[in-house]
């Protein structure tokens, strides 16, 4: 069955004045669930995130991202993180504003966070833990990789070098190599014009050092229904982390999905046929969730009750010997055969939109 998805985009200020991307995947079908992307560092919304919105959409869900400050088409130095603690401010003020539209106040909320995106998801639901009604975490910025990281004395004199080098370019960037398993989805990646490929400034490590430390100790915390997913081949964020998440979270409801042959960018970066596997864990998980688990209430009340079952961990293990396709990171949302894409300015001229069927 082929299903319509309309894609907007449009830019809000932030607190500190600062112009962010705002994307938006929304069905035409009824509107099972909300979910909101937190995207890993150094990438972004509207290109890197599309396959993941148009999956989402197209089951259903409605979808709402945001690129960082520094981050894609948003404003600010690239790739700089000045404060880790802004970029959870600016998910929590334009993700819940979104929540107390007319249109989406009963509706359930998830949030996704990819890396990066997952420290800050975790952030997020310690601010509020009733708010959310479940997290998808993909390879979440919990523990790196020791041999990714400086040295401790090295780590120590950047902390001290920041104060007056913050923006200074020092670490080699890796994420892209480390990241996709799919060479053509690499090569494609690395001619990208909106993820940042330059070197990562000193402010910019040592303040997802510190994120990825309070998350991990924030994890016994974390009471929401969540599923990881981690590729075990992850040459940057540990997948035994993601194990111990597992362990040491609170939640009643978790699921740990771990795929032998993936690398760090398992939802984006692997060959279609374990994309689509990735992608539909993720659909599978939000369906057996969404339906009847609306807060029902007000956005602003303090307590969403979420009445989910216990989940058990699960692996999966892959072929990895699965074809690729030359036009996988550059098409619009697919393989041109299975869609349709239309694009139009909005009928007042103030954001651009697309609608897609697929």
């Amino acid at each position: 069955m082929r299903k319509a998805v309309d894609y907007e985009e449009t830019f809000s200020k932030n607190a500190r004045g600062v112009s962010l991307l705002n994307c938006r995947w929304l069905p035409r079908t009824e509107i099972k669930a909300l979910v909101f992307i937190c995207h890993a560092w150094a990438f972004e919304c509207s290109h890197y995130m599309k396959d993941i919105g148009l999956k989402f959409a197209g089951a259903g869900y409605a979808v709402f991202g945001l690129d960082c400050e520094g981050h894609g088409r948003s404003q600010g130095p690239r790739g700089y993180v000045k404060k880790f603690e802004n970029v959870v401010d600016d998910y929590e003020d334009n993700f819940k504003a979104i929540c107390k539209k007319e249109a989406y106040r009963k509706k359930p909320r998830y949030l996704y966070g990819d890396c990066m995106g997952g420290a800050a998801v975790i952030h997020l639901h310690r601010r509020d833990p009733s708010f959310w009604n479940g997290a998808i975490l993909v390879a979440p910025m919990c523990r790196f990789k020791d041999d990714l990281l400086p040295s401790t004395a090295m780590i120590n004199m950047m902390g001290k070098m920041e104060v007056i080098f913050s923006k200074w370019k020092l670490i080699p960037n890796c994420v892209i190599d480390v990241g996709f398993r799919d060479p053509v989805k690499r090569e494609e990646a690395k001619r990208s014009k909106v993820i940042y490929q330059g070197k990562v400034r000193v402010r910019t490590l040592t303040e997802l050092i510190k994120a990825a430390s309070t998350c991990w100790d924030l994890i016994p915390e974390v009471t929401l229904p969540l599923i990881v997913l981690h590729g075990e081949q992850d040459a940057m964020i540990d997948s035994a982390a993601s194990r111990k998440i597992i362990e040491r979270a609170a939640s009643s409801d978790k699921t740990l999905k771990l795929y032998p042959e993936m690398w760090h960018g398992l939802a984006n970066g692997e060959p279609d046929e374990e994309l689509e596997l990735v992608r539909s864990d993720m659909v599978t998980w939000l369906d057996e969730r969404a339906p009847g688990a609306s807060p029902g209430a007000n956005p602003d009340a303090s307590s969403v009750p979420v009445p989910v079952p216990v989940r058990r961990e699960s692996r999966v293990s892959l072929d990895s010997s699965a074809s690729l396709e030359a036009d996988s990171w550059s098409r619009a949302g697919g393989s041109p055969e299975k869609e349709e894409l239309l694009c139009e300015w909005s009928p007042d001229g103030s954001h651009f939109q697309q609608h897609v069927v697929v």
